[in-house]
């Protein structure tokens, strides 16, 4: 509860935080990628250790995820109100 009035207020106060203007070459934006850019990409260590480091998190969660989603599916609803109400639709 302490947290939550400060970071209301942040929000709010970052909502109508103006944006500075951009300078984008049209041209270079649209430029096609090459092998050198990939190249250059994956030999930044911290790039690429951060990339491992979010797969490495996503996979246990989604599993995690998958599993809680299959138990939960499995339980009986037998006798609960959510029960009743299904037997009456189909």
């Amino acid at each position: 509860m302490l947290v939550d009035f400060p970071g209301i207020l942040f929000g709010i106060l970052v909502f109508f935080l103006r944006e500075p203007a951009r300078n984008i070459d049209i041209a270079a934006a649209e430029t096609n990628r090459s092998k050198a850019d990939w190249k250059t990409l994956l030999s930044n260590k911290s790039f690429v250790l951060l990339c491992l480091g979010y797969a490495l998190l996503i996979c246990p969660v989604s599993c995690l995820l998958s599993a809680i989603c299959l138990w939960l599916g499995s339980r009986s609803l037998s006798g609960s109100p959510m029960d009743k109400s299904l037997d009456n639709k189909f």
